[in-house]
């Protein structure tokens, strides 16, 4: 077939005409969805999640320093009343929980000032408990003189932090201990002989006084979180 001159003409103006049809009709489209955008017919939804039911209320600090466990500290020494405060703590844990009460700070990091590391295990309670036993006031070291004398004194340590502190403190007399006389304490841990204790004595007794204890701490422990 011969193409003639008139031929391409006609392919020339088909595909023109095909051309300025597609640019109209792209044209049209997007001014006409431009045009609503416009007056506002296309709106965006808002994709915030709305909460059903109560909103959800970050803790105020005074709910989280109530869900802060509370700490029952008992001090004493092994050589005047090992073995009962072994039997005390055993019955406390399994009324209070293993991780409320705790007894032996023997754990003092290597290179700690054992003071300040004593005074912050301490601050850390919300009970102190004193386990005085028969020997406790008279308990010597290699020199004959009282521990309790001593500045570097665990146990005095203890005591007078919780004292200072406000900590309640309960004295805890067993083996038929009587309480000290401000007369018979240093200064720092003199206030000891003033603060209302407990005994707690062997068999038959020992489960009655035990349950008085442990409602006595309760009660400290439950006025704390009010």
């Amino acid at each position: 077939m011969e193409v003639t001159p008139l031929t391409v003409l006609i392919l020339v103006i088909l595909v023109l005409a095909l051309a300025v049809s597609a640019v109209y009709f792209l044209f049209n489209q997007f001014f006409s969805g431009f045009s609503k955008g416009y007056r506002g017919e296309y709106r965006s939804e808002s994709k915030t999640p709305k909460l059903i039911g109560k909103e959800k209320e970050s803790p105020s600090s005074s709910q989280l320093l109530a869900k802060r466990v509370q700490k029952t500290f008992i001090s004493y020494r092994r050589a005047d009343s090992g073995d009962v405060t072994g039997r005390i703590y055993d019955n406390l844990v399994g009324r209070f929980g293993r991780g409320v009460v705790f007894k032996d700070v023997d754990t003092i990091p290597l290179g700690a000032d054992f003071r300040s590391y004593l005074d912050e295990a301490v601050a850390e309670s919300d009970v102190f408990l004193a386990i005085i036993g028969p020997r406790w006031l008279r308990v010597q070291d290699a020199d004959r003189s009282s521990f309790l004398d001593d500045p570097k004194d665990f146990v005095r340590i203890e005591i007078a932090s919780a004292l200072q502190r406000g900590i309640p403190l309960i004295p805890v007399l067993v083996s038929g201990a009587t309480m000290p006389s401000e007369q018979d304490l240093p200064d720092v841990v003199g206030e000891l002989s003033y603060r209302n204790g407990v005994p707690v004595r062997p068999d038959p007794d020992f489960h009655n006084d035990i349950e008085r204890l442990s409602k006595g701490i309760q009660k400290l422990l439950e006025s704390k979180q009010k």
